[in-house]
């Protein structure tokens, strides 16, 4: 029989089992056992307020020439930008309190929550959300969709983390109104540095960045002059191939990842334990250990377990739980 000890269990366990408890149960259900210790990693306490920046310019619908794909279009009623919110919205409610605010921007804003919801359904109830995510026409202005992410970022309490993911195709190549002067990263007008630099010190506000598909010149651009670092000092920056990768691309940046951890296990009232590193054993968030041989002949009076994990964002979780027998 398995086992799977912990909450929110992914696996198909026979018996599954919430930490931070005593249980008993009868010794027979631990005849040549297998016991797998798991569940879900807890972030920081804080309250997280996460906003989404999602490019909704032409080349996301349409290639050169126009009649190629772009680089995420709708295909099967859905496109890759809607799914990784989707993803990274359930994923990161799965560890802890959080709210969410989406603005997708081309040339100009084209929409905006205005403020924070549980639900991209709750942010907008009237629309269809393939309409908002799957779109693709006109230019690319950083500039005016980091300003209103700020406009956003600012309705957020100061007890609250402040996060942004920014996800485009290309670089900032729009044009001077009434002209064909185009705006490179030279100018103010469309770069977004000058917002990005407030975000990321004045703001205090974690700065994600993904760029989606083969632009070089424009990833770069990304990564030197809007992406932020993460707690830890790593620079929170992916570039995704394609829609499939995008999806986990902004699930690793969003998630609260642990920087170490173990679980201990021993026989009830014994003096020693034993150690698993947690660091191998998470995925998605997620964590399972190996299978540990486990009878209740070997453990005649149950088993206890204590774990311990820190996390990106400076939460410090500890844990426990233990078996005796009921008969």
């Amino acid at each position: 029989m398995s086992v799977f000890w912990g909450a929110n269990d992914p696996s198909s366990a026979q018996l599954k089992l919430s930490g931070d408890t005593h249980h008993a149960v009868e010794s027979a259900k631990f005849n040549k056992t297998k016991l797998s210790l798991g569940g879900m990693i807890k972030t920081n306490p804080r309250p997280r307020d996460i906003l989404f920046l999602v490019d909704v310019s032409g080349s996301m619908q349409f290639g050169q020439p126009n009649t190629l794909p772009g680089s995420d279009p709708l295909i099967n009623g859905s496109c890759g930008r809607l799914r990784a919110v989707q993803t990274a919205i359930q994923a990161t409610k799965a560890q802890g309190i959080s709210r969410f605010a989406v603005v997708t921007f081309n040339r100009v804003v084209v929409r905006s929550s205005g403020g924070y919801f549980s639900s991209l359904e709750e942010m907008f109830p009237n629309s269809v959300l393939t309409d908002i995510f799957c779109a693709g026409i006109d230019g690319t202005n950083y500039t005016n969709a980091l300003r209103e992410a700020i406009t956003v970022l600012n309705q957020s309490p100061a007890s609250h983390l402040k996060e942004l993911y920014f996800l485009t195709d290309g670089e900032p190549m729009d044009i001077f109104p009434d002209s064909h002067t185009r705006c490179d990263f030279r100018y103010t007008y469309c770069n977004g540095a000058n917002e990005a630099n407030f975000i990321k010190n004045s703001m205090g506000a974690l700065l994600g960045t993904l760029m989606l598909g083969e632009n070089p010149t424009g990833n770069m651009y990304l990564e030197n002059h809007i992406a932020g670092v993460g707690p830890s000092g790593e620079l929170l920056h992916i570039n995704a191939s394609n829609s499939v990768e995008l999806v986990e691309s902004l699930s690793v940046l969003s998630r609260d990842n642990i920087t170490e951890g173990a679980i201990a296990y021993r026989g009830m009232h014994q003096n020693t334990w034993s150690y698993m590193n947690m660091l191998p054993m998470v995925s998605q968030g997620k964590f399972k250990s190996n299978a540990i041989e486990f009878d209740s002949t070997l453990f005649p009076q149950g088993i206890e377990v204590r774990l311990y994990y820190n996390t990106e964002r400076g939460h410090t979780h500890t844990g426990f739980a233990s078996i005796t027998w009921s008969d």
